[in-house]
Parts: structure tokens; C-alpha cells; sequence
């Protein structure tokens, strides 16, 4: 019973390490394991007064949320408060407040690459809001994007993107505001098609593809959990049928006067 008991005992802890290997997170980083690169976007710059204030970052903001659950990137929005930034600005004094405050737009591509080795990023994407237009008659805007996403390793730039956001012609918009933003998802969904990504504004696909693959991962923790299970009741079972077989054979039988 002793011995039965531990094969048990063995069997469900082998169970919980395989369930381990899915739940728990790996060794390796998950950019490295799937061949995600892990893309930096920086808030886009612009010349004062051309746009609505926060449009840049707004923007910068949206294409994360675009590319984030994709197959080509594990995308971040750029943050001054990284763990790496802040030791390298207080202890190691590699880099200082003013780095973590200019390193947005073209005109800065050298300190973000800086920022970007630093925490160890793959690609960053930085852009420049050219201009920025109202049409108080039709209640439309367009805002005008340069962007480019650059190697980290090389410094070389990988592409090249000139984006016009538009109002769309069938929508209604009341105020600026409204129409501002519906330029500014336009143009933030051409980022993303330019990334390879199908932008999620125009199509629900993105979002049925990652509930799908949240599906499958639990199935395939539940998988795992009912072999695991199975290894164990297989293995107790043989354990006790062996017990059985070397006790002496069959049990009496009540009335049967050769046992």
C-alpha cells in the first residue's frame, strides 16, 4: 500500500511539472521563443501648432494597441519609467532626464536607438505629424504622418512610411474633435496595414484570431492536465494489479471447502 501510494504520489507530481511547463512563465523570453520582434513606438513629434495637443502620442499609443496580440510583434509604447532607463539615469549615469524627454521624432532617431539598446528592443518606430488640416465646412480633418521603423542593431532604417489620415466621407462628425479622431484611427490603421498587421478598426478578424488562440491554449493546458492524469491512474493501476497477482492468487470463495 506503501509503495502504491508513492507511484501515486510520483505520478501527480510529474502531472503538475507538465502543467508547469504551460502556466509558468519561461526561461526564455517569449520574443525569442515565438520570433516576435519587440518593437518600441515612440509618441510622434510635430511642429508646434499643428495639431491638436497629445495627438502625437495618442496616436503613438493606438499603434501599440493595433499591433499587440499579433504574430509579427510584441509591441510596447515607449515609457521613461523602464527599469533599465532608471538605473542607467540613477546608477549608472549612462543616460539623463533630457535623453528620456527627446527622444521623439526623426530629429532625435540617435537617442531613441540609445533608449531602445538599452532595453533591449529589436525595432522602434518613431514619426514626425507634418501637418494637420480642419475643414470647418464639411466637418473633416486629415493629419499628414512620416514614420519610420528602424533595425536597433544596425540603426538602419527598415521602412518608410508617408500616412494621410482621413475623416471618412460616409461619417457624420459634429465637432473637430470627433472628426480629429476618426482622421487619427484612419491613419493609425494605415500603420499597421503597413506593418503587416490587419488593423482591427477595420475588421473584427484580429480579435476573433486572438480569442481563438486563448481557446486553444487552455485546451491544450487541459490536454496536458488529462494525460498527466491518465499517466497517473495508468501507473497506480499497474502498481495495484501487481499487488494483486503476487498475493497468491484468487480470493476464497465463501462455502468452498478447498480453500
Amino acid at each position: 500500500m506503501v509503495r502504491m501510494r508513492n507511484m501515486r504520489s510520483t505520478a501527480y507530481l510529474a502531472c503538475l511539472l507538465i502543467l508547469a511547463l504551460y502556466v509558468a512563465p519561461p526561461a526564455v523570453s517569449a520574443a525569442a521563443l515565438t520570433g516576435r520582434q519587440r518593437l518600441v513606438v515612440f509618441p510622434f513629434s510635430s511642429s508646434a501648432g499643428v495639431m491638436q495637443a497629445g495627438m502625437g502620442e495618442k496616436m503613438a499609443a493606438a499603434v501599440v494597441e493595433q499591433l499587440q496580440g499579433s504574430a509579427e510583434y510584441d509591441a510596447s509604447f515607449f515609457s521613461k519609467r523602464h527599469p533599465s532607463l532608471q538605473r542607467a539615469v540613477m546608477v549608472e549615469r549612462t543616460m539623463s532626464e533630457k535623453d528620456l524627454s527627446d527622444s521623439y521624432g526623426a530629429a532625435n532617431r540617435d537617442t531613441a536607438l540609445k533608449i531602445a539598446r538599452e532595453i533591449r528592443a529589436d525595432l522602434i518606430l518613431i514619426g514626425d505629424i507634418e501637418t494637420y488640416k480642419f475643414d470647418s465646412a464639411k466637418t473633416q480633418s486629415e493629419v499628414l504622418l512620416n514614420a519610420e521603423v528602424i533595425d536597433v542593431r544596425t540603426g538602419k532604417t527598415v521602412k518608410n512610411m508617408a500616412i494621410a489620415g482621413r475623416t471618412p466621407e460616409n461619417s457624420k462628425p459634429v465637432i473637430e474633435a470627433d472628426a480629429a479622431s476618426l482622421a487619427e484611427g484612419d491613419a493609425v490603421a494605415k500603420v499597421a496595414q503597413e506593418l503587416g498587421v490587419k488593423p482591427r478598426s477595420l475588421t473584427g478578424e484580429v480579435v476573433r484570431t486572438s480569442t481563438a488562440r486563448k481557446k486553444s491554449n487552455r485546451s491544450r493546458v487541459l490536454l496536458t492536465l488529462l494525460l498527466g492524469l491518465g499517466l497517473g491512474l495508468a501507473v497506480s493501476g499497474g502498481d495495484s494489479g501487481g499487488t494483486t497477482t503476487t498475493s497468491g492468487g484468487d480470493p476464497p470463495i465463501p462455502g468452498d471447502p478447498t480453500k
